[in-house]
Parts: C-alpha cells; structure tokens; sequence
C-alpha cells in the first residue's frame, strides 16, 4: 500500500508559463506576438509626429485553452527585460466592481514593480501638493468630488 500523504494529488489550476504540447504551439504563438508588438512599436517611432498609438491585445478562448499560459511564456521568455505586462483575472474579480478592482489592481502592480513613483503631484487650491498614489486612487475612484469656492 502507498503511503496515505501521497494522497489526493491535486492538480493546479495556475499556468505555468510552459509550453507543454507536442508541436509547441504557444511557443510559436507567443513568439509572433512578441514579433508583432516589437514590430509595431518600431512603425510607431516612425510617425513623423512622434505620438505612439497604444495598442492593446485580446485572446478569447474557453476556460482551460492556455490563454494565461501563452501570456506567461511570453511575459517571461519574450518581453521580460523590454515591456511590462499587466494581468487582470476578471474571473477572480466578477464579483467586484470591475472598473474600481481593475484600477486598485493595476495601481499597485505598477508601484510593486517601480513603473509608478510612490507619490505624485497634484494641484490643490492652487497649491503643488505630493500625495501616494493610493491618494490619488481614492480621488480618481471617488462617485462625488468636493470643490471648494
């Protein structure tokens, strides 16, 4: 008999950032898409007028089809010293308001990740003030908005 701590064996639900199929075809697919986002950005810096146009990529498939994982082989294998990539689990969130979890979550990643400084500038009653971003966050996720005459 095999020892009882074996048992249950779960298996995770997390991607792993590997390709784990036979043919390789999130690899293949990752690679394309960091080729694309790399190529499109360069015919950005071609733009006599030097504005960049942001891009933003969607992947539809069912539960399970390796959207997360293709995103991870390509955040830690093609764009990782180049690009940040933000993640939001909008299954993990269905339940929250969409707009203020998305804005609370892509907040803090920034910050953890030193994109974003811990404090900003903002203009109250005419004066420069510096304030956290979390601050700032409350005021941009307000419903009502104080104005002082």
């Amino acid at each position: 008999m095999k020892n009882k701590s074996e048992y249950p064996k779960f298996i995770s639900n997390q991607p792993c950032g590997k390709d784990m199929y036979v043919g390789k075809s999130q690899e293949r697919l990752a690679k394309t898409l960091a080729q694309h986002i790399i190529k499109g950005e360069n015919n950005n810096k071609e733009q006599e007028n030097g504005n960049s146009i942001p891009h933003i990529i969607g992947l539809e498939g069912s539960w399970g089809s390796g959207k997360s994982n293709m995103i991870g082989i390509l955040k830690m294998k093609y764009l990782k010293d180049t690009h940040f990539i933000y993640e939001y689990d909008a299954w993990g969130h269905q339940e929250d308001l969409q707009r203020r979890s998305f804005l609370e979550s892509l907040t803090n990643e920034l910050i953890d990740n030193h994109i974003l400084p811990r404090k900003t500038k903002v203009v109250i009653d005419d004066k420069q003030n510096e304030i956290t971003w979390f601050q700032k966050l409350e005021d941009l996720l307000a419903r009502k908005r104080k104005t002082v005459v």
